[in-house]
This record gives C-alpha cells, sequence and structure tokens, in this order.
C-alpha cells in the first residue's frame, strides 16, 4: 500500500527519466553480452531505482528490483 501520494508521483518521474538508459543498455547487451561497461551501467541504473524506490517509500519496487 502506497501512503504517500507525492513519493510515488516522484518515484514515477524518476523511472521516467532512467528508462531510456536500460532500454539503450539492454539493446546493447544483446550485440556485446560480454561488454562489461554496459553490465556496469545498467546495474548502476536498476541500482538508482532500487534506492529511488526506497527513497520514496515504494516497498513493492524495492522487492521486485533487489532480486535483480
Amino acid at each position: 500500500m502506497i501512503l504517500d501520494k507525492l513519493a510515488l508521483e516522484e518515484f514515477i518521474e524518476s523511472l521516467r527519466d532512467l528508462a531510456p538508459s536500460i532500454e539503450r543498455d539492454i539493446a546493447r547487451l544483446k550485440s556485446t553480452p560480454e561488454e562489461r561497461e554496459v553490465i556496469s551501467s545498467l546495474f548502476r541504473t536498476i541500482h538508482n531505482i532500487k534506492g529511488d524506490s526506497a527513497l520514496c517509500k515504494v516497498d513493492l519496487a524495492v522487492a521486485i528490483v533487489h532480486p535483480v
């Protein structure tokens, strides 16, 4: 349950900002799956999503992203 609507809106905005980076990195991994720089970039972006979801108190997102 989301108790803070403003925090949820901030989290959604953060996802909108990070989505293009994730899409780009996944596309690059398809052609060069061993590229460490791309893997690192994707990891950092996902880690940022986890941090943003925790900061915005979106516990469900934390639970989903953490194992990734």
